[in-house]
């Protein structure tokens, strides 16, 4: 389930850090927390690794100035959020129905309005489609070396690009169904179409450390299963992080 939440700051201006996916997210958990605490704890486990199987997009708004690492906000926002796996869409939905208020970190605002949106017809990736990012799309690798392991990200144009985001996709694929599907099973492809590798990257500093990632409008080619997961779950990896929420072009 894809919802949008539109909301204003309870005092004007208030002031959120301009890397704010960390309380973001943790607002998020806090919400599951009682009710999912799995999520959190263990996440969805596939061979080494664990996800989450929810993203969510930057926030935007006409009233958000930046100035010394910090969003000044004096006006409306609104951000996208997605959830996959049953009981997240429920506890949710229900939490902000019943609040009326979410938080960034010690700062609170009021929702104005929140809406859920239909499912798309995911079959229309099996002939192509052009899709926007709504947060950037973060893709790495881990090079090994002397006893020492390095995170290397690559750009869209980097040949290696879309055969990891395929990989990502099939490895979210089995943790979900539990199966153990190869990326030799679905086809899949993914290429950059108005992607400036200068202005469309994007840096952000997540607990620390630096994560990079892209926005802008690619073409993707896929099987139904994988375009699915990518549209609720993000594309990519860090979605969780607030990273891979991608949308289709009209």
């Amino acid at each position: 389930m894809r919802i949008c939440i539109e909301a204003i700051p309870k005092k004007t201006p208030t002031y959120i850090p301009m890397n704010y996916q960390e309380q973001l997210q943790g607002y998020i958990y806090s919400i599951f927390a009682e009710e999912f605490p799995k999520l959190h704890d263990e996440g969805f486990k596939y061979e080494n690794r664990e996800f989450r199987h929810f993203t969510f997009s930057r926030i935007s708004g006409k009233d958000i100035k930046f100035e010394n690492k910090l969003m000044e906000i004096n006006g409306a926002i609104k951000f996208f959020a997605s959830f996959y796996m049953s009981p997240m869409p429920k506890i949710i939905v229900e939490h902000l129905i019943k609040n009326r208020e979410f938080r960034i970190g010690a700062q609170g605002f009021d929702i104005t309005q929140l809406y859920a949106y239909s499912e798309p017809n995911y079959s229309q990736s099996e002939s192509g489609l052009e899709i926007k990012t709504n947060s950037p799309l973060v893709i790495y690798k881990t090079i090994e070396s002397e006893n020492e392991k390095k995170t290397q990200y690559l750009t869209p144009v980097d040949e290696e690009f879309s055969e990891r985001v395929k990989y990502n996709l099939v490895r979210k694929y089995n943790s979900i169904y539990s199966e153990d599907k190869k990326p030799e099973d679905f086809h899949f492809s993914m290429m950059p179409l108005k992607v400036d590798l200068n202005r469309n990257k994007v840096i952000t500093r997540y607990k620390g450390t630096i994560i990079e990632g892209y926005t802008g409008r690619y073409y993707i080619k896929c099987s139904t299963e994988l375009f699915k997961i990518g549209y609720n779950c993000g594309f990519g990896s860090k979605n969780a992080q607030g990273f891979g929420m991608i949308e289709i072009v009209k």
